[in-house]
């Protein structure tokens, strides 16, 4: 075995500093290699060890420290093109955490290494303002990420190998589009939903939302899905490149149904002739609130009297949209407790209707008529507070309030009857006067009001932290009930009295903790 000592004079062609009694390198010196790299630093028995600095004949140093001629701990690799690393080394190679700088992109990584690759978790930045945050495998993306685009465009979810693939979400935020679902290659491939959105203007009179919901191949629709148009249209049924093709069923915006093939986006057969049946209400399945003489002429002055008032409705809305929201710039639809906020303001409750008898009567939730004449839709929770609903359905439940206030008052006026004279006398007397301004804009305003205080709170706070173990407790209490109308008997509530009830239990039960911990404690 060749010691250190005969061993540095076979590679070492000039040395200057410290040694031991033995000849042996020792202390602080400045070593040249025969190969024409270069060494300055601490030597320990002969050995590179400790703090120094190598020098490699190509251009590339190192400074940092230095195991027995080993580079293993900390320290800074500098390469001839102007790429920097400082972090973590073992062997020679990048591992563990550390900062590494590209001089010819701009990119910066920063996050754990294996063997000189990343691995692990880390951040990069590009110089075009893209930033990445997530997981990665031998020096590619690959597990969970975020990758953010400097257009303000957002993905969040799986990577394999350096491309989208998984599940994740997409927000293209300079066009108003998003997708969330299954990914294959970069493209959306399996089960999917794309929504096309954009600012909602006055001079909007449907909801400004397309939705896809359905299968997927190579980025485009193909396979079984429902798309629901913006002006009230939906499609359920085949697709390929695309396109509807093969067996399906659409309703158009103005009630009319076709049941049959498609090829390339068009009806094989003929639609069929203008439906003059029940089911063909132009804007809103509301036919059981309409009386039966007259039932076509009802209908003609109900959707008469929507779009005498869809200014109106339409800055309700997008003013409602925004209620509670610190961000409310792309907002486009409404929450169930913006409605309620809503409802709280038409000062309901002094006319002797509460926020569970709208609730209770389907107002805020899809109604069964719409989901038997809507391809693909479905009754929702009616005590979910986060669920959305379009311009459409606001519309529609504004209606149903309408009849619930007034179906039993008569002679509301003169020129119309039934469900119109509802609607009217609803804007007339509980919308209009009660009509609250313009939420403001909370990033720019620091004096909120004290319900608009609340909801933000309730989106910003209280739905991330506490919602579930609410539900959680609702659902432990909640029950079925021999005094449910007809329409909610499937529903499960909880009285004012047992919640009551309930929240006093629980208090005194956490005091009895409190007082026991301040027993121990003393």
């Amino acid at each position: 075995m060749i010691d250190p000592t005969t061993l540095a004079t076979l590679v070492v062609a000039d040395y200057l500093g410290d040694t031991a009694d033995d000849g042996k390198y020792e202390g602080h010196g400045s070593a040249v290699f025969k190969s024409g790299h270069s060494y300055e630093g601490e030597f320990l028995r002969g050995f590179m060890h400790g703090e120094g600095t190598f020098s490699w004949r190509d251009g590339v140093r190192f400074q940092g420290d230095f195991v027995r001629n080993k580079i293993s701990g900390r320290g800074e690799y500098v390469w001839k093109n102007g790429c920097t690393y400082v972090g973590e080394v073992e062997d020679g190679l990048r591992h563990g955490m550390g900062e590494f700088s590209c001089a010819f992109n701009g990119a910066v990584y920063t996050g754990e290494w294996k063997e000189g690759k990343q691995h692990g978790r880390g951040i990069i930045l590009y110089a075009n303002g893209s930033k990445y945050e997530g997981q990665w495998t031998e020096g590619l993306k690959e597990g969970h990420g975020v990758m953010y685009y400097p257009n303000g465009n957002v993905y969040d979810g799986e990577w394999l190998k350096n491309v989208k693939h998984g599940v994740g979400r997409m927000d293209w935020n300079d066009c108003g589009e998003t997708y969330q679902g299954e990914w294959m290659h970069g493209l959306p491939h399996g089960k999917g939903t794309y929504i096309w959105t954009r600012q909602m203007s006055k001079l909007d009179q449907f909801p400004l939302e397309n939705r896809y919901e359905g299968d997927w191949e190579n980025g485009k629709r193909s396979g079984k899905g429902t798309f629901y148009y913006a002006s009230g249209a939906a499609y359920s049924g085949e697709w390929k490149d695309n396109l509807k093709h093969g067996a399906g069923h659409f309703i158009s915006e103005n009630g009319r149904s076709y049941i049959g093939f498609f090829k390339n986006d068009r009806p094989v057969d003929e639609w069929p002739k203008h439906q003059n049946g029940r089911n063909t209400f132009l804007l809103f399945a509301l036919a059981q609130l309409v009386e039966e003489a007259g039932f076509d002429e009802d209908v003609k002055l109900l959707n008469s009297a929507v779009l005498r008032h869809i200014s109106l409705l339409r800055d309700l809305y997008t003013g409602y949209c925004k209620v509670g929201r610190s961000n409310s710039g792309g907002a486009n639809s409404i929450a169930r407790v913006q409605l309620w906020k809503f409802l709280i303001d038409c000062k309901l409750a002094k006319k002797g209707v509460h926020l569970g008898k709208p609730d209770r009567k389907r107002i805020i939730w899809r109604n069964k008529v719409r989901s038997r004449n809507r391809p693909g839709a479905s009754n929702q929770n009616p005590h979910d507070e986060t669920a959305q609903f379009i311009f459409f359905e606001f519309v529609e439940a504004v209606l149903r309030i309408s009849h619930i206030v007034y179906r039993n008052q008569q002679n509301l006026s003169l020129h119309e009857r039934g469900l119109v004279a509802c609607f009217s006398a609803f804007l007339t007397h509980d919308v209009i006067p009660n009509r609250q301004p313009e939420p403001q804009d909370f990033e720019s305003s620091g004096d909120p009001s004290a319900m608009v205080g609340f909801l933000v709170k309730l989106f910003d706070d209280f739905e991330g932290l506490f919602s579930k173990k609410v539900f959680d407790v609702y659902t432990l209490l909640a029950r079925s009930r021999k005094t449910s109308l007809p329409e909610s008997k499937n529903d499960k509530t909880i009285t004012i009295r047992e919640l009551l009830f309930h929240l006093s239990v629980r208090s005194r039960f956490v005091d009895l903790l409190a007082n026991i911990n301040g027993r121990i404690s003393a």
